[in-house]
């Protein structure tokens, strides 16, 4: 089935003799309908139907008729469309599919146009993207697939687009359904438990149990399980009566199997021991019961073991043994053995084998490009290897491929390099086996060598080499000149390839290509493929009265061609009424003096392409009987049919849209009737909103059309939606009018298309896409109509988890080392937390964090031993973690104590390093722990230690030492004494006579004995004189003052001496006379 677009429409006239017959009673010409396959649209319910305006009450058509009448000569005449078509049809049809039950069916047709959005039914009834089905669209092809077929599935399945649709039949051949494993006997003791377990080939069949022929009753003493395919019962508190045949079925097979509990009353008469081994070697645990029993059960860490490689039980009367091969150090622990309730109880050691190698590395010599492969073999299973080359630690990547098989360790190095050449090492602990990787250099040659191309004009000519190297670096030539990097010239390569592409394909690049890499080249020639001749502007029909002169032009892609007219297929010359002329990629041909008889078909015929036009020649003049009305009215979305009549049946028209011509291809219908015309607009919007002309001949009538607009609404709104990270999401929202500009807004703000962000408009439905969601894309969308009337929605952006792409590794580092624990994720830019021991570390100067897109980094300064540690990378609900293990260095003194000697009240420091930071050290002073004051302060400061001793005293003197683990340093400390001054000497003092007198001076030193001095004599304390010190304070104090004090006072402290006078000056006599005092002469 194909469908058929018309793209534009040319009416022709043909003159044949038949049309000189009496014409049938009715001649139907059917006008094609553009059928563009559309998405369906919601039609708003409230919308009222569209009402057609229109001349006249009556039925659209979609042909038109000619009344019967007698042809004359020159009246016959017929009219053809000429449609050309555009097939959409499945150049892939549907299949018929047979599957298999459980299997998948995969149905696939293929369109002939890409990206498009088809519809997928089963028995004729639509179906959606579900787990059952999975619809996948690639261009062209579209795919549906049924997973895990039932014989349900099966019917007809039909793929739809628009009218065009393909089915084909699904065959689903059903599975018998039977058992894989069947039920084996079990054997066990009473109070125990027995599952029996078998597998059908169907996991979604039903298994129905059985006990002696009887349905299984209803108790919780029985446990049915599935899982897939695997099928179990389990019974449990059993006692001897439970003995029976336990039968699974399903349909008509079935599978049995014997439950034998036996009454068991055995003790131990010798019970386990414990046993020690060494790692990988073979151990036996053997009991003796008082009576013989068939079977026992064994445990080991509280896990039931079975008899399988590693494990074997062995029951002989009354004796059990248990005997377990290549134990690991996983297998440490308690070994217990049950008979019935009583039970014996022994423990295993397993003592660990240190890893060695066991097969050494051998030196390997290879050609360049090819495949190293280093094999070495230890002692036993999960020791890490560590694989170096020249010393450095090799990591896994697309080149280096670590491989470990049990004992065996593999490294192989792909597509080997000049570089990789030198000492390969590995090492496990504290072993190490080494080889040396010997590169051969290999020449480089052609692997694929140029191809001559043919290209047609214009397009462009890509030229294409291989080399057996990569990166190496190459010289184009054309015609032995070199070809240097342009507009015209791209020059490339990837990995081995190298390629040449030439742009704009001319004559002037006919040439012979060369690629040369050393003394090695490759050559090829370019041919150019003229393109094909073409019209540029084909002919177009004219219309003529008789006696006027016609010209038909065409213009071709290229000049002076010849060309070849006909017409009615009959080749023209020229003559003096036919003028035939050709200015460069012009042709015109005129006819003068037209007739009736040169109503014809026109062509032009160039080489092996033509174009053709129709020549109307009227024969009278045309007039209207019934011109187009003024004006037509109507709203939009509702039709209108604007309808002239001439004089004329079937003359062909124009219709003009101010002034353009109209075609159908534009959505209009065209129609003539007789000698009615006819323009119809089935759905008109505000674009129709216009003069409209009609052209026949000469003649033309126009008329007005009013397009009223209706209000655009909403017939789905957008919806809050949740996406997932990563993935492409879409929202839509579908209006009642076509095409409306809209605007895209999120959190209020224009969004603009990008190569991200899509904004398509499918006629009456807007659509926001979105690939590759991030979690920025979360929030409110809104779109907004020209009368801002809107609709919003939220988006909500589900995270997608980061996981571990490379996992920590462990580290063992020695004291004072800088390490680097490093993992990856696969978002870049990750949240985590660095734990250590569980708990979270804080950032230091010593202890640092780095992030680098997805690689995340704690980075440790100056190991020491409480760094030793688990330490943990989380990122959300994913986590990594690797051991760092520290060994600790020997302390050692660096730097000792020194002796210093300083003076009195000076701050003093004694210092010491260490080779280790912060040990914890005891000072001494003359061998005892040295107790701080005040002044005093230790410092540590990484491996340096300090005293410092802020104001030194006398007391302060004598042998200093450090000691810690073992070691010591001793150093001595001199102490000397300042000279004593004097900071404020005494003052020459006057007062009056009985006043009091306080004569003062300061000294350097504290509480220091002082003598006195009056003019060189001794002074002593006494009831009115009184001597003092407070601290570094000298005072002397009179209370009243004398004439006789005065003199010059010396004090004198040590062999200082400080001299002030004293001045006392005497009070005035007053003389007081009583005035009733006689006084006589004696």
């Amino acid at each position: 089935m194909e469908l058929e677009e018309p793209a534009a429409y040319e009416l022709m006239f043909k003159r044949r003799p038949s049309q000189l017959e009496k014409l049938p009673e009715e001649k139907e010409y059917d006008i094609p309908k553009r059928e563009k396959p559309e998405k369906p649209q919601e039609k708003p319910e409230d919308k009222p139907e569209k009402s057609v305006v229109e001349e006249s009450v009556e039925p659209e058509k979609d042909h038109y008729t000619r009344a019967e009448r007698e042809a004359t000569l020159e009246e016959a005449e017929m009219f053809e469309l000429s449609i050309p078509k555009a097939k959409w049809e499945f150049v892939r049809p549907l299949e018929k599919v047979k599957a298999k039950e459980t299997e998948e069916a995969v149905l696939e047709c293929e369109l002939n146009i890409p990206d498009v959005k088809v519809t997928w039914l089963v028995e004729d009834v639509p179906i959606e993207q579900s787990p059952k089905y999975i619809m996948k669209d690639e261009g062209k092809v579209h795919k549906l697939i049924v997973t895990k077929c039932r014989p349900s599935d099966e019917g007809k399945v039909t793929c739809s687009y628009a009218n065009l649709t393909t089915s084909a039949t699904l065959e689903v051949e059903e599975l018998p359904k039977e058992f894989t494993v069947k039920l084996q006997d079990v054997m066990t003791v009473e109070d125990s438990e027995a599952t029996f377990t078998c597998e059908v080939n169907d996991e979604d069949v039903k298994v129905d149990w059985l006990l002696d022929d009887k349905t299984l009753p209803e108790s919780d003493k029985y446990h049915v399980k599935s899982e897939g395919v695997v099928q179990s019962l389990t019974i449990t508190d059993l006692t001897p009566e439970d003995s029976c045949v336990v039968t699974a079925t399903i349909g008509d097979q079935s599978t049995s199997a014997k439950l034998t509990v036996q009454d068991v009353h055995a003790d131990f008469v010798i019970p386990l021991e414990d046993v020690t081994s060494l790692e990988n070697s073979t151990v036996e645990f053997t009991c003796e019961l008082t009576v013989p029993v068939d079977s026992v059960q064994w445990f080991l860490n509280n896990v039931e073991l079975q008899p399988d490689q590693s494990t074997e039980i062995i029951a002989e009367g009354t004796k059990h043994k248990l005997i377990l091969k290549d134990i690991t150090v996983a297998d440490e622990g308690q070994v217990k053995v049950k008979v019935g309730d009583k039970t014996s109880t022994a423990a295993l050691y397993v003592q660990e084998v240190a890893p060695k190698f066991t097969r050494m590395l051998s030196d390997v010599t290879i050609p360049e490009g090819e495949v190293a492969e280093f094999i070495t073999e230890v002692n036993k299973e999960g020791a890490t290897v560590k694989w170096f080359v020249d010393e450095k630690e090799i990591n896994e990547d697309k080149r280096y491929e670590i491989i470990t098989d049990r004992t065996v360790h593999k490294l192989r190095i792909k597509d080997a390099v000049l570089p990789d050449a030198g000492k390969i090492t590995a090492r496990v602990e504290d072993q190490t086996s080494s080889a040396q990787l010997q590169v051969e250099e290999v020449p480089v040659e052609f692997t694929a060598t140029l191809a001559e191309q043919y290209v047609d004009e214009h397009k462009s000519c890509v030229f294409t080499c291989e080399l057996n190297k990569e990166d190496v670096d190459v010289t184009w030539y054309k015609n032995a000149q070199t070809i240097e990097p342009s507009d015209k010239y791209n020059v490339s390569h990837t990995d081995k390839t190298h390629t040449l592409t030439i742009n704009d394909i001319d004559k002037d690049d006919i040439a012979e290509y060369t690629v040369v890499i050393g003394d090695k080249k490759s050559s090829a020639k370019l041919h150019l493929e003229e393109a094909p001749i073409q019209f540029i502007v084909p002919l177009q029909e004219s219309t003529c009265q008789e006696g006027e002169s016609v010209t038909f032009v065409c213009e071709l892609s290229e000049d002076d061609v010849p060309a070849t007219w006909l017409k009615d297929g009959k080749e023209l010359l020229p003559s003096d009424d036919v003028k035939m002329e050709v200015r460069g990629k012009v042709h015109k041909l005129t006819l003068k003096n037209v007739t009736l008889d040169d109503r014809a078909e026109y062509t032009i015929k160039v080489k092996d392409k033509e174009s053709t036009a129709p020549l109307f020649v009227e024969e009278e003049p045309l007039r209207f009987v019934v011109p187009l009305r003024e004006k037509y009215e109507v709203a939009e979305g509702d039709s209108v049919r604007m309808i002239c009549e001439i004089n004329k049946p079937n003359i062909p028209a124009m219709w003009l849209k101010d002034g353009e011509q109209i075609t159908i291809a534009e959505g209009y219908n065209i129609s003539v009737d007789g000698c009615r015309h006819i323009l119809s607009i089935p759905i008109v919007d505000l674009d129709h909103d216009a003069d409209y002309t009609i052209m026949i001949g000469d003649l033309e009538s126009t008329t007005q059309l009013f397009v009223e607009e209706v209000p655009v609404e909403f017939t789905h709104r957008l919806k809050d939606s949740t996406f997932q990270e990563g993935e492409m999401f879409e929202l839509s929202v579908e209006l009642s009018k076509p095409d409306v500009p809209v605007r895209w807004m999120k959190n209020k703000k224009p969004l603009s298309p990008s190569d991200r962000i899509k904004i398509l408009c499918e006629r009456y439905r807007h659509v926001l896409q979105i690939m590759e969601a991030i979690p920025e894309d979360e929030g409110e969308y809104t779109l907004v109509l020209p009368d801002n009337s809107e609709t919003s929605a939220n988006v909500t952006i589900k995270e997608k988890p980061a996981e571990v792409k490379r996992p920590l590794n462990d580290v063992n580092a020695r004291e004072n080392d800088n390490i680097t624990l490093e993992c990856e994720f696969t978002k870049p830019n990750s949240s985590v937390k660095w734990l250590k021991d569980g708990k979270e570390i804080t950032p230091d100067d010593r202890v640092r964090f780095n992030v680098d897109g997805y690689i995340h980094q704690l980075l440790i300064d100056d190991v020491t031993l409480d760094d030793k540690a688990k330490y943990s990378c989380v990122c959300g609900d994913v986590s990594t973690e690797a051991t760092l293990s520290v060994e600790e260095l020997p302390l050692d003194l660096i730097k000792p104590l020194e002796n210093t000697t300083i003076t009195e009240k000076q701050p003093v420091t004694l210092e010491c390093e260490l080779s280790k930071p912060n040990q914890k050290v005891v000072w001494k002073k003359d061998s005892k722990e040295l107790r701080l004051r005040d002044d005093m302060t230790f410092i540590v400061d990484k491996g340096h230690h300090k005293l410092v001793i802020n104001n030194a005293e006398l007391d302060d003197e004598g042998e200093y030492s450090v000691e810690v683990d073992g070691i010591s340093t001793t150093a001595k400390l001199t102490v000397k004494e300042t000279p004593l001054q004097f900071i404020r000497p005494l003052q020459d003092t006057q007062v009056m006579e009985r006043s009091k007198v306080i004569l003062e001076c300061e000294v350097s030193k504290p509480d220091q004995s002082a003598v006195w001095y009056l003019d060189d004599e001794v002074i002593s304390g006494s009831d009115r004189i009184e001597l003092g010190v407070y601290n570094t304070i000298h005072q002397l104090i009179i209370d009243t003052a004398k004439l006789n004090d005065e003199g010059r006072y010396t004090i004198q402290v040590q062999d200082q001496k400080c001299s002030a006078t004293l001045l006392v000056d005497g009070k005035p006599i007053v003389l007081c006379v009583d005035e009733d005092l006689n006084l006589t002469s004696p």
